[in-house]
């Protein structure tokens, strides 16, 4: 079964950042469960390991806007995934993006103060929307100490699309 995933990120509350307030971002991923493995220990987290999930990799993914300085932000952005799997997981991954003042203030040299910090994940059974129809709810980010994220989701099935 395929269809419409109308994911809207909603807002982030108890969020902590790297180095004080965060810089917010959110990235939505489309990650079709199978055969193989995503391994979110790569990210270089300094928001704790998550292990790896079964999948055959990211099918569709989307960026929000950064709300800068803010360890509650409010999004109220709508993002559409097409032609998407019933059996695929939607991962939500909140970043703290960083700023180049930060990054030279930084008291650490290392290239990995450089990149943007994962804060934390969400990841929702896109099985569980298809079988509500509609799921508003706030989830609690996986990996980090606490923190979460709000979106309303929803679900077309193609063949009500046609």
């Amino acid at each position: 079964m395929q269809g419409i995933l109308t994911a809207t990120l909603i807002r982030a509350k108890g969020l902590t950042g790297w180095s004080g307030e965060a810089d917010p971002y959110v990235t939505l991923s489309l990650v079709e469960a199978g055969g193989g493995t995503i391994d979110d220990t790569s990210s270089g987290s300094s928001a704790g390991a998550l292990g790896k999930h079964r999948s055959t990799g990211i099918k569709q993914e989307m960026r929000s806007n950064t709300i800068f300085n803010e360890d509650n932000p409010r999004w109220n952005e709508k993002f559409d995934f097409i032609m998407v799997p019933a059996g695929s997981i939607l991962l939500a991954t909140v970043w703290d993006q960083t700023t180049p003042i930060e990054a030279i203030t930084s008291l650490s040299l290392s290239r990995e103060r450089f990149k943007d910090q994962v804060l934390g994940r969400v990841k929702v059974p896109v099985l569980d929307v298809a079988a509500a129809g509609r799921i508003r709810d706030s989830w609690p980010l996986q990996g980090a100490l606490m923190g979460e994220l709000e979106m309303a989701l929803q679900w077309i099935p193609a063949s009500l699309v046609e």
